[in-house]
């Protein structure tokens, strides 16, 4: 087979200003990798959290990003228990009611699509709170995502929780993508400054880039090379073995939506449609490539899936779960002087922490990002404060 060289490692990217007000906390990152990979692979995701951390703002900042007409393509769906159904499949035209000279050449009566999923224009939607809908909304849905499937459309879904139940279970498999946003300690200053910074200035920016449409295009028309095809399928034979062990078995459809992602990441980072071995950001996106939809699910996931994909990944998460039950430890003491005993033994720990962070990746940027936490918490720990009032303020973000 040809290889296949892309543009896509030659695309120049957008660079950022100095002071440019950004999104801020390094779950933004993160999603913007996983919504990257969905549109470049042309599968899809959904993106769970709490209220507050600007799920739907982020989502619509990467398809503005990446599209060249977004106010065409781009189609948010702000959903609610009340949403009718017409926002996705349209509504009867008024005319060809009235008019049958205006209906189709078989007589049926013409729909409005225009602005839905159906509109050819679109390339993705975001449905916002898709969870939230009714029963008759869901049921229209299921076709248009089966429509969007054949026809290449991305869909978004984000949500602050997922209700379980029969319309579930039909739409949860299309979603290979389930990303769990997970409160963090952010620093006030950053998020109050980049709002005040952005006032009149029309949203905030991504902290990373994100490839343009061509890009993806280009990407998603791409036949996978011999070598690519034997590394791939060395990687998701060993990581459907270890998720086997532990008691999950992955089914031929989700096995096919990693191979697509997997390869159409992996293309667009190694800039060809062959490579000898998998590009670790194509491997990493793994970690969420599974039908999570509860945060104790989404963990067993991740550390099944970093214990193969990334070694980085699983020593960070080991590393920080270690130090936060440290740290909780210790702002649960009351006395002062028993705390001064504790703080002490805490600083060492998370002087060791660091170390081993920076042993195991010193150059990936989860490691830099967790330290800044480690720090955040060791100068919370000798002041007594636990950071509950800048957690309330980070909830404002959305």
């Amino acid at each position: 087979m040809t290889t296949k060289k892309s543009t896509a490692s030659k695309t120049p990217q957008r660079t950022m200003e100095l002071n440019e007000p950004q999104f801020v906390g390094s779950y933004v990152r993160e999603m913007v990798e996983v919504l990257t990979a969905s549109a470049l692979s042309g599968e899809w995701a959904s993106v769970l959290g709490p209220p507050g951390f600007g799920k739907s703002d982020i989502a619509d900042a990467v398809a503005r990003e990446m599209l060249p007409t977004p106010e065409e393509q781009y189609l948010l769906i702000e959903v609610e228990p009340s949403t009718p159904p017409s926002r996705i499949v349209g509504m009867d035209d008024p005319a060809s009611i009235l008019d049958p000279n205006l209906r189709n050449a078989d007589g049926s009566i013409k729909r409005i699509i225009a602005g839905t999923p159906y509109d050819s224009r679109t390339q993705i939607v975001c449905l916002d709170e898709m969870y939230r809908g009714n029963d008759a909304f869901h049921d229209a849905c299921i076709p248009m995502l089966r429509l969007s499937k054949q026809t290449g459309k991305i869909v978004w879904a984000t949500s602050n929780f997922v209700v379980p139940g029969e319309r579930l279970n039909a739409v949860i498999d299309r979603f290979p993508l389930w990303y769990h946003i997970h409160p963090e300690f952010l620093d006030a200053r950053q998020i109050v400054g980049a709002h005040l910074r952005d006032i009149g200035n029309g949203g905030l920016a991504l902290p990373c880039s994100v490839p343009d449409w061509a890009v993806v295009q280009e990407v998603r028309g791409m036949k996978v090379g011999e070598q690519a095809a034997e590394c791939i399928s060395d990687l998701i034979e060993t990581l459907s073995q270890e998720a086997s062990q532990q008691g999950i078995r992955p089914n031929p459809r989700l096995q096919k939506q990693w191979a697509y992602l997997v390869f159409r990441v992996g293309a667009f980072h190694a800039g060809s449609n062959d490579f000898d071995s998998v590009p670790k950001e194509a491997a990493r996106i793994l970690r969420y490539a599974f039908p999570a939809i509860d945060a104790a699910t989404s963990a067993k996931w991740m550390q099944i899936a970093s214990s193969i994909v990334d070694a980085v990944g699983a020593a960070v998460d080991t590393v920080m779960h270690e130090a936060k039950t440290k740290y909780d430890e210790v702002m649960r003491i009351k006395d002062p002087q028993a705390r001064v005993a504790k703080v002490g033994e805490l600083g060492q720990f998370l002087a060791g922490a660091q170390a081993t962070l920076k042993q195991v990746g010193g150059k990936d940027p989860r490691v830099a990002e967790s330290i800044s936490t480690i720090k955040n918490w060791l100068g919370n720990a000798l002041v007594g404060d636990d950071g509950s009032d800048d957690e309330s303020e980070n909830e404002s973000e959305d």
